[in-house]
């Protein structure tokens, strides 16, 4: 006996090309709206800090 449930499932999700797609447009998107930069400064502050941190305890 099938899981009609499972078999709903697989018809409603998207191929590997269809997610790829979306998150170029969703890429784009956040490009465009101009968030890139300041999500990158974000990341690498953060990066900085965490080496920083780690730094600090290998010299106590």
């Amino acid at each position: 006996m099938k899981n009609k449930r499972t078999d709903e499932n697989k018809d409603e999700q998207p191929s590997f090309s269809q997610r790829e797609e979306y998150y170029r447009l969703c890429i784009l998107q956040f490009q465009q709206l101009g968030y890139q930069e300041q999500y990158l400064n974000e990341i690498f502050n953060l990066t900085d800090s965490l080496n920083t941190d780690k730094g600090n305890e290998n010299n106590s």
